[in-house]
C-alpha cells in the first residue's frame, strides 16, 4: 500500500492554518493518468509539467477534482492544525510540530492497514536530517504506542515525478483554502473521499 502525503500552508507565523493530507489510491496508476493527462491537456498556452495548486485556474482545479471524484478506489485524510493555538514550544521547532501532527495523520491510517506501507513525500519541502527524524519517530510509535506490526518504508520524490504527489499536493491546497478562506466549493468537489479529518487541537479548533 503506498500514502502520498504533502502539505500546505507553513509552520511560520504567517497564515493561521497548516494542512497535511494523505493520499491512499488503491491503483496509484489511475490517479497518475489523471494527472498526467491534465497536464497535456493544460499546457498551452504555458509549459505545465507539474500540477501546483497556486498556478491552476479556479476551473483547472475543478476539472481535475471532478475527474478525481469520479474513482472509488482512493481514500483522502487530513489533518489541519488551529496555529494560534498551538502551544508556543511547539511551534518553536518546525521539524518536531510537523512529525507530531503527521503522526495524528497517520495513526489511524496505519493502524487501520492490513499491509506493509510504502509513505511517500515531496523531498522538497525537508531536510535530510528531518526526513529522518519523522521516519523514526513514526516506527517508533509504530513499535511502541500503535500496535502496528506491518513493515512501514519512507522514500522522498521530486513531486514533478510523481503525479500522486501533485495529485494530493492540489488536495491539500484545497482543503488549505477551505480553512483558511471558507473557500467550500472545491472542497465540496472531493468531501466525500475524506476518511479522516483531523482538526488539532479539538478543544480549541477555530469553528
Amino acid at each position: 500500500m503506498q500514502i502520498f502525503i504533502d502539505e500546505s500552508g507553513n509552520l511560520g507565523k504567517s497564515g493561521r492554518f497548516f494542512v497535511i493530507s494523505a493520499l491512499a489510491p488503491n491503483n496509484p496508476k489511475r490517479i497518475k493518468n489523471i494527472i498526467k493527462r491534465c497536464c497535456v491537456k493544460f499546457r498551452k498556452p504555458e509549459v505545465l509539467d507539474e500540477i501546483k495548486g497556486k498556478i491552476l485556474t479556479f476551473s483547472r482545479k475543478q476539472e481535475i477534482l471532478q475527474k478525481l471524484n469520479k474513482k472509488d478506489d482512493f481514500q483522502c485524510h487530513y489533518v489541519v492544525a488551529d496555529k494560534k493555538y498551538l502551544y508556543p514550544e511547539l511551534l518553536a521547532d518546525n521539524n518536531i510540530c510537523f512529525n507530531y501532527l503527521a503522526s495524528h495523520l497517520l495513526k489511524p491510517i496505519l493502524k487501520g492497514a492490513n499491509e506493509n506501507i510504502q509513505i511517500i513525500m515531496d523531498n522538497r519541502s525537508m531536510k535530510v536530517a528531518s526526513k529522518n527524524f519523522l521516519k523514526d519517530y513514526i516506527k517508533l510509535k509504530c513499535l511502541t504506542r500503535w500496535e502496528v506490526s506491518n513493515k512501514i518504508s519512507f522514500e522522498y520524490r521530486d513531486s514533478k515525478d510523481v503525479k500522486n504527489l501533485q495529485a494530493i499536493h492540489l488536495i491539500a491546497n484545497v482543503v488549505y483554502g477551505k480553512y483558511t478562506y471558507e473557500k467550500e466549493h472545491l472542497y465540496g468537489l472531493i468531501d466525500n473521499k475524506f476518511v479522516h479529518r483531523i482538526k488539532f487541537p479539538r478543544n480549541k479548533f477555530h469553528t
